[in-house]
């Protein structure tokens, strides 16, 4: 090998091979001498490397057997665990496979003593205690305990149990209703109504079913007070929703008018829609006048100054769709809407948009509370175009309640039909002493399916019904003339 062939292999000439023992040169070995030291190299490497011991490997498999089937084991477990839960009073087999399974599955042992407390209450109070020496964190086994103590007739050892079960789980539904139970017992009506509060935060879905519990304490003494507590902290959400339930099924009135003055105190305020549920029951109990005024209080200072003997009648407040407000049936073969448009009195005006076949001939209706005993002007403006009906619209006043029924109107004003510039209308009619109270209607006549056929659009402006002389005076006047007259002649006499 000459020195450039050497230089190119990278290796000097004369040096030693990498591992090679310094000593003779490597041209005084040939190659069986390098590869049996290659050999006896490796070999005394791996002399070096100590062996594991077979008896390790069997210890680390039955550990990860072991490990494996604990597992396994607290999954089933937990899988019964839940099927008792579920279950409720039939879950006695899924409870005892659970334990089965994983003994020192603590909320298993406390579902099972749950399921034993009525059967085996000594039984019972064995298993919350293993569940707690298992896991002194489980709420479920403080609740059997506390249920088992109040059983007992031991209600301070029952009132500490439930009050540890509420600090392990503050928002346990089932902790703050056995509380609630507990504080009414101790006649704590603001307790109690915080702990239905905090079970209807923590499982909203129970809030229908815990109303009448929440009426009943609301009825009592007091009930009011602990409600305007609840109300200091925030307004629940579920509040409007009850509201609603008690309006409807408090035995009078009174008692929501109540509720309702406790929530006026506080912020925000009470709107129109949280209102409508009493102004209902007010007016379905007769009670048109508190209606009305409940319903009035509910209005912005704006929406104020568009009351009337007809609210809203230029049409400029958004409809409310509540009591005293406009109404109309949905989905009635007339669009209903105010609209901007050009000759009105201020920016909008009510169209009434006919799409063919009408269901109902009441177009739109408002309740009116006019003084029996008096004339009154009904007035208005319109205008039309290319409205096409067989007997044309009118507007209409009749006595009673809109759930009264057909009866005959106390005026009706011109059918109308066709197309028309803007033009005003005015008619007179009376209100007799039983007519209370009375629905302003606009009407689209007809007595047969076909004829409630109607297309084209009608807009009407700046409805008004203003009050005129009264019936009483009118009748009593010539009674006074004759009178008067009959005394001049006996002093003439």
């Amino acid at each position: 090998m000459t020195a450039d062939q050497g230089t190119l292999t990278g290796i000097p000439p004369g040096s030693r091979r990498p591992g090679r023992t310094q000593g003779a040169p490597a041209a005084d070995r040939d190659d069986a001498t390098i590869a049996a030291d290659a050999v006896r190299e490796v070999m005394t490497a791996k002399a070096g490397v100590p062996r594991t011991p077979a008896w390790l490997y069997v210890v680390g498999a039955l550990l990860a057997v072991t490990l494996v089937w604990r597992i396994v084991a607290v999954n089933l477990s937990a899988q019964f665990t839940e099927i008792a839960i579920d279950e409720g009073v039939d879950a006695q087999p899924a409870a005892t496979s659970a334990i089965a399974w994983d003994r020192d599955n603590a909320v298993a042992l406390a579902r099972d003593a749950a399921l034993k407390m009525d059967t085996d209450p000594a039984g019972a109070e064995a298993l919350a205690q293993r569940a707690l020496r298992a896991n002194p964190a489980t709420a479920p086994a403080w609740l059997v305990l506390a249920g088992l103590a109040q059983k007992r007739g031991d209600n301070s050892a029952s009132i500490t149990y439930l009050k540890r079960a509420a600090e392990i789980e503050p928002q346990n539904p089932t902790t703050r209703l056995a509380l609630a139970n507990l504080a009414l017992e101790q006649r704590d009506l603001g307790a109690a109504l915080e702990d239905i509060d905090a079970a209807i935060r923590a499982r909203p879905e129970l809030g229908e079913s815990l109303f009448p519990k929440m009426l009943a304490i609301l009825a009592q003494p007091g009930g009011d007070a602990a409600l305007r507590k609840l109300f200091a902290r925030r307004i629940p959400d579920w509040w409007s929703t009850f509201f609603t339930y008690a309006s409807t099924n408090a035995p009078t009135p009174l008692l929501p008018l109540q509720l309702l003055d406790a929530r006026r105190a506080f912020a925000p305020p009470v709107s129109l829609k949280e209102r409508s549920p009493i102004v209902d029951r007010l007016a379905k109990s007769g009670e048109w006048n508190a209606a009305f005024v409940v319903w009035l209080n509910g209005l912005s200072a704006e929406q104020r100054r568009a009351a009337g003997n007809v609210y809203n009648g230029a049409f400029e407040e958004p409809f409310t769709n509540t009591t005293f407000d406009w109404q109309w049936p949905r989905g009635n073969g007339a669009d209903i809407a105010a609209l901007s448009t050009f000759g009105t009195g201020g920016g909008r005006a009510l169209r009434v948009a006919f799409q063919g076949q009408v269901r109902d001939p009441r177009l739109v209706t408002q309740t009116l509370l006019l003084e029996p005993g008096y004339h009154y002007d009904l007035r208005g403006r319109y205008r039309l175009e290319s409205v096409r009906t067989q007997f044309g619209v009118e507007w209409q006043v009749t006595c009673g309640a809109a759930s009264a029924g057909d009866r005959s109107p106390l005026v009706a004003g011109d059918r109308l039909v066709g197309s028309s510039d803007w033009k005003d209308f005015s008619t007179t009619f009376t209100v007799p002493a039983d007519c209370y109270p009375q629905q302003l209607t606009l009407m689209l006549i007809g007595d047969a399916k076909l004829d409630l056929q109607a297309s084209g659009l009608a807009w009407y402006d700046e409805i008004q019904v203003v009050r005129g002389s009264s019936v009483i005076a009118e009748s009593a006047a010539p009674a006074i003339v004759k009178r008067a007259s009959h005394n001049a002649k006996s002093k003439a006499k």
